[in-house]
């Protein structure tokens, strides 16, 4: 990818992720459609060098450690063909804040015993999920603060 393309892909990602957080809960979009949204038309005569699925790839990075989630869960196990005309819902998260030291370094913890993939190890070693054990009572805390260890609910 040439300086050029790689800095329209940059600047549509942070167009993007900025539009996002100012949609509606609940806004349905594909990558595509959103591109267009913001004015840019990736089929449009000159755009051909855009690569599509790199700015989805990269968009669903971008949005993984801010207050977007982007869900694609109703299609999950289906065959749905290209994932930028995959559609995905915007949802808006706020950071969770430990109540003992104030750290938003806050991971959700996950108990039982959950089936290992790269995403789930990727998740533990980010910090956003941690493991709770496999013992489930009812009562157990939803968050653990990645700084200080405090076990919580909010």
């Amino acid at each position: 990818m040439t300086n050029t393309n790689e800095n329209k892909m940059t600047e549509l990602i942070d167009q993007a992720v900025a539009y996002l957080k100012e949609v509606p809960e609940g806004t349905e979009y594909t990558s595509y459609l959103l591109l267009k949204e913001l004015g840019f038309d990736p089929r449009a005569k000159g755009n051909e060098d855009f690569d599509l699925m790199r700015f989805h790839f990269n968009l669903f990075t971008a949005v993984e450690n801010s207050e977007i989630l982007l869900d694609t869960s109703e299609y999950a196990d289906t065959v749905t063909g290209l994932p930028f005309n995959i559609p995905f819902v915007v949802y808006h998260q706020e950071k969770v804040q430990c109540p003992k030291c104030g750290s938003k370094s806050v991971a959700q913890l996950l108990y039982g015993m959950p089936a290992f993939s790269d995403q789930l190890k990727k998740a533990i070693d980010e910090g956003r999920i941690a493991l709770g054990g496999c013992c489930i009572t009812g009562d157990d805390p939803q968050y653990r603060c990645n700084d200080c260890g405090h076990k919580f609910d909010i």
